[in-house]
């Protein structure tokens, strides 16, 4: 008999006694600059002329510190929605190729345990619209690798399709569905709370946190949206997401370029970012303190700064305030990017509070920073 389980609102005291977001998100912050540094080494070296013993050991070191970054993500996911500091941003961007994108880099994580990942977004998703494509990212993610760590043969097929539309509103059905273990009838009332484990099966014995479907219920909820699964032992699961969008008439001009100044101390990411923006065409200046970025703006022009929060001398927000009042005498606005590790409410409050743009948390997919910046380049003219 197939099971039909909506999600329950989240025992909010029960996960936070047992695990406060503070703690969690205090641990993962350690872990975050190493894991970033690691990671982005690695995809400079994976562009590089390996041998082909190489490329062997590179792929080891690039999976492992994958899966390490997917706890991190986890861990800092969880602790910010907890927290309430994961608000979902509203931007436009294309929805069928978000959808497409965040299935492709999960891939090779099904390949691995010889497993099919298909993805079937139909026409009438192929527009702009309004919204989180970040929270989007996060929901297919978890739904991908939590299917993949369940099933053991067959594969796993990623479906959405538009449910309805009301003007320029637009409700979207994204379904996983996988040929795995199924869930028991007892663990679907709590499959949404916060580490909530099930066996994962001979050959993926690692059972990870338990908070992949946590984050789905949590992120789809300030989304406006609902979650809900289908599921029988021996059968398989769907997971089905319901969420709403606005339509958006698309970017008039694609960003192209640009000149970057990147503050940051850790000399290892500052290295990725430098190389990581110069491949993707935009000009990069670097420096490494809060007072080296207030000074460079002051000698020069920019489109767009990122600016590391935890810096010697002077940390980035005050930085970001300083540069703030420099433009209320020369004018213009350039756009601020803070890269942080933390994710507390009172921390991305500071960063908004001194004037700063948006926020990324590290480590970051290369995508994701890239979008980031070209959705703030496109939205103001170069000044």
């Amino acid at each position: 008999m197939v099971e039909r389980h909506s999600a329950p609102p989240p025992r909010r005291e029960d996960v936070l006694s047992s695990a406060p977001s503070k703690v969690l998100a205090g641990i993962a912050h350690e872990l975050r600059t190493p894991v970033s540094g690691i990671s982005g080494m690695v995809a400079l070296l994976e562009k590089t002329g390996l041998t082909v013993e190489q490329r062997r050991y590179v792929d080891l070191v690039a999976a492992s510190a994958a899966s390490l970054r997917h706890l991190v993500d986890q861990l800092l996911d969880f602790a910010g929605l907890r927290e309430g500091s994961s608000a979902p941003v509203r931007e436009p961007f294309e929805l069928k190729a978000a959808i497409e994108g965040a299935v492709a880099l999960l891939v090779p994580e099904a390949a691995e345990k010889g497993l099919s990942l298909t993805v079937a977004v139909e026409s009438g998703l192929d527009v702009w619209v309004a919204g989180d494509p970040f929270g989007l990212r996060q929901i297919v993610s978890n739904l991908v690798v939590n299917a993949v760590k369940f099933t053991e043969r067959g594969g796993i097929g990623v479906a959405a399709r538009l449910d309805g539309r009301s003007g320029e509103s637009i409700l979207v059905e994204l379904a996983v569905t996988d040929s795995g273990i199924g869930i028991p009838a007892e663990k679907l009332g709590p499959i949404f709370d916060g580490f909530t484990q099930l066996e994962a099966g001979a050959r993926n014995p690692r059972r990870g946190l338990g908070l992949g479907l946590s984050i789905v219920h949590e992120v789809a909820s300030r989304m406006g949206g609902l979650v809900e699964v289908d599921s029988a032992v021996g059968r398989g699961s769907t997971f089905t997401v319901q969420l709403p969008f606005r339509l958006h008439p698309g970017r008039k001009a694609q960003a192209s370029g640009g000149s970057i100044l990147i503050a940051e101390d850790e000399a290892v990411n500052r290295m990725y970012i430098d190389a990581l923006l110069a491949r993707n065409g935009y000009r990069t200046t670097i420096v490494s303190s809060g007072v080296e970025a207030v000074e460079a703006f002051g000698e020069g022009r920019y489109d767009l700064i990122l600016m590391d929060l935890a810096m010697p001398e002077v940390g980035g927000a005050e930085a970001a305030r300083a540069i703030r009042e420099r433009e209320l005498v020369r004018g213009g606005h350039v756009p601020i990017i803070a890269l942080t590790a933390y994710v507390h409410r009172e921390e991305i409050d500071r960063c908004l509070g001194a004037g700063m743009d948006a926020w990324m948390t590290k480590p970051f997919a290369e995508d994701e920073l890239l979008e980031r910046i070209e959705a703030l380049l496109d939205r103001r003219p170069c000044g």
